[in-house]
């Protein structure tokens, strides 16, 4: 508090005379005790003109939070190929190429329209191809919600203009897509050496086709009961573990190749590297007219594996561990089936009522 004193004062510590004028104590900038008059006259002054005017101290205070980025207003084709970039740095490249396989039809159909501005009943029209199955339009419009979704997360657009997009019920490849043991039976005995023995490999297994390609003469020497890791498979970013069990006659089968091709891959493309699943799938469509059998998908031995373990009782749990699936749901989609087999339902009578 400022000393309450009429006229000037000498603060002896600063050997400095001060007043006080409103309050506050002033320095009166006059120096020496014995310069009372000196110190009078300046506080005279002081009174006549008033208090200098303090100019005001600098407030602290935040700085205010920098703005949101704006939304980039772009096309649809600008946000396919910004979406398709970033995506090659994170999938397989088998799974990029049907991001870009489903993707080119929206850019066709309306890449040069505003991202924002897009009308959903537009895309839904752009499914509707009659070579398009249930499944593979709901697959595309999926990859659709997919991209835009990416794109309001990335605040390339500021909101999803395609989230109501009707996809249709998808279709189990169900009875119909499943290998049977005489088919197999066919395609072996018109089948190469090196396709046979990946084919018995499909059919002991019913691993992913791309499960199989991706074997090494390394993975095999490295095991010594069959049990073999995988590092590349559908439920690894998941952080599981999947196992391919070969045993019995097969491991026999992968053994020996894995001493024929001695490094790398057992089963090669033409230019020697990883077998791509289209490739194999027309080398089994030619062996499929050879053998005399319907047209076969490399993925129907994985069906006709799951099939029969569930017609045989073996827990779905199990079933969907030795398929690698990360829980039983695809199992319940895509083999319920089963259902409609007389034989399984003749077996289900039987235990009930004897």
């Amino acid at each position: 508090m400022a000393r309450q004193v009429e006229g000037p004062w000498f603060r002896s510590a600063k050997d400095t005379w001060y007043a006080t004028l409103g309050g506050k104590k002033v320095n009166l900038r006059v120096r020496g005790e014995n310069n009372r008059a000196a110190a009078t006259k300046a506080w005279h002054r002081l009174m006549a003109d008033g208090p200098a005017e303090q100019e005001p101290k600098p407030s602290v205070s935040r700085l205010p939070p920098a703005p949101a980025p704006k939304p980039t207003v772009t096309t649809v084709r600008q946000l396919a190929d910004t979406y398709l970039a970033d995506a090659a740095g994170r999938i397989a490249p088998h799974s990029l190429r049907g991001y870009k396989l489903y993707l080119r039809v929206l850019v066709d159909g309306v890449g040069r329209l505003s991202a924002v501005g897009i009308d959903p009943d537009a895309v839904e029209a752009l499914s509707r191809r009659p070579d398009w199955s249930p499944t593979y339009r709901a697959n595309f419009l999926a990859h659709v919600g997919m991209m835009y979704r990416w794109g309001v997360r990335r605040r390339m657009i500021p909101s999803n203009p395609v989230a109501g997009l009707r996809k249709p019920q998808r279709q189990s490849r169900g009875s119909s897509a499943v290998v049977s043991e005489e088919e197999h039976r066919a395609l072996m005995q018109h089948a190469k050496p090196e396709t046979g023995e990946l084919l018995s490999v499909l059919w002991a297994t019913g691993c992913r086709p791309g499960e199989a390609f991706g074997l090494t003469a390394e993975m095999v020497n490295a095991s010594r009961d069959g049990v073999i890791p995988l590092k590349d498979h559908k439920t690894a970013h998941q952080g599981k573990a999947r196992f391919l069990i070969l045993s019995g006659a097969v491991w026999k089968v992968v053994r020996r190749r894995a001493k024929v091709v001695g490094s790398g891959f057992l089963w090669k493309s033409e230019t020697g590297g990883k077998l791509a699943t289209q490739a194999f799938g027309h080398r089994l469509k030619k062996l499929c007219k050879r053998a005399g059998v319907r047209h076969l998908m490399p993925y129907g031995y994985r069906h006709g594996y799951a099939t029969e373990a569930l017609s045989r009782g073996v827990p779905d749990a199990t079933v969907a561990a030795l398929l690698g699936h990360g829980s039983t749901a695809m199992l319940h989609r895509h083999y319920s089936h089963l259902t409609s087999r007389a034989d399984v339902l003749r077996e289900a009578a039987r235990r009930v009522r004897g």
